[in-house]
């Protein structure tokens, strides 16, 4: 397998190339990124003796496109990658034509979340920040333009921090690819050193986290994060988010029948998110096969969010978005590597 020089920065690039004229890495940097080439051969700056020595020790993408899959200006893709693992991105269009990237950084996921499927597939190992960041390029190249970026495919992408923010880096770079902070958002299940680690970054990246309920107990039984760290200890960590970057953030709150959406449940949120500045998101649960839970009917979601309303929560309803390329929140997996189409 060829090592990519994709996801490095550009004294990366020089350290691991070896030529003596260091400003090759940052043309090659800029080919990557502002020139979007995807071979050496094209880089028509950097001499041909050594366009063929990088092409035969490295790489640019090292990923291919396997699958793509669409509904309703939605868009699936399964990338598969140089060691025969696969990784899937979602690609969501609002109303108005936005479209938002949904980015994995990880091959499974070892956080066991009993709603999600991608926690069927056990964890199989962290992408690269080369492989992150592919994902966004080819994309990008299928669907046109992008708006938004949220790390929240497969994986937790705090549990793969120094490769999210090396692709981070990148995509915000006005040299690199030049996407806006606030456009970017991580989301997590509730590491809460990643949370204090991002409330300390230089850049404003948006930050979500799934909640699922604030009883806890309740979360334990679905989250088990919450064996490691406490609703206390994650509402401190989001505190000091909120302290240091004066921003608002969004809890994702899955809605799961005869679970999580009774009045204890909404009361129990209402106490939660006393003191902070956030945004609940409201997800009907996306039915898994397999799994032993049901998405609650229309007026059981109106009893919880009158409960919501009366308490004044800032409040939002997901739409179903991907639901028909099983693209949607907690649908993403791929058991162990391909046999077969």
């Amino acid at each position: 397998m060829k090592t990519s020089l994709l996801g490095l920065s550009c004294d990366e690039i020089a350290e691991l190339i070896n030529v003596p004229q260091k400003f090759r890495a940052r043309q090659l940097y800029n080919a990557f990124y502002t020139g979007r080439k995807e071979s050496f051969d094209v880089i028509i700056d950097i001499p041909l003796s050594l366009r063929k020595e990088l092409s035969d020790k490295f790489a640019i993408y090292t990923a291919t496109v396997d699958t793509v899959l669409e509904d309703d200006g939605n868009k699936k893709i399964r990338l598969k990658l140089q060691d025969g693992l696969y990784t899937e991105s979602v690609l969501l269009q609002d109303g108005t034509g936005r479209q938002t990237i949904c980015i994995s950084s990880q091959c499974g996921c070892k956080m066991g979340c009993r709603f999600c499927r991608t926690a069927d597939m056990g964890f199989q190992r962290n992408l690269t920040s080369g492989e992150i960041l592919e994902q966004f390029m080819l994309m990008k190249k299928l669907a046109g333009k992008i708006s938004n970026i949220v790390f929240m495919g497969m994986g937790e992408p705090f549990d793969n921090r120094e490769n999210l923010f090396r692709a981070i880096t990148i995509l915000n770079d006005p040299k690199g690819i030049g996407l806006g902070s606030r456009k970017m958002t991580v989301s997590t299940c509730g590491l809460v050193d990643g949370i204090r680690t991002l409330a300390d970054y230089r850049h404003e990246i948006r930050l979500a986290v799934s909640l699922n309920s604030a009883i806890e107990e309740k979360r334990r039984q679905i989250m088990p994060i919450t064996n490691r760290y406490s609703l206390k200890e994650l509402k401190d960590a989001l505190l000091y988010y909120q302290q240091q970057t004066g921003k608002r953030f969004t809890f994702e709150y899955v809605l799961i029948a005869d679970f999580n959406i009774g009045a204890e449940d909404a009361k129990a949120l209402i106490d939660f998110i006393s003191g902070l500045s956030v945004l609940v998101n409201l997800i009907p649960w996306n039915t898994v096969e397999g799994k032993p839970f049901t998405t609650p009917d229309r007026q059981a979601i109106m009893d919880f969010c009158r409960i919501l309303d009366r308490a004044d929560v800032n409040y939002t309803l997901r739409k179903k978005k991907g639901f028909g390329i099983s693209g949607a929140c907690g649908q993403l997996a791929y058991k162990g590597k391909k046999q077969d189409k």
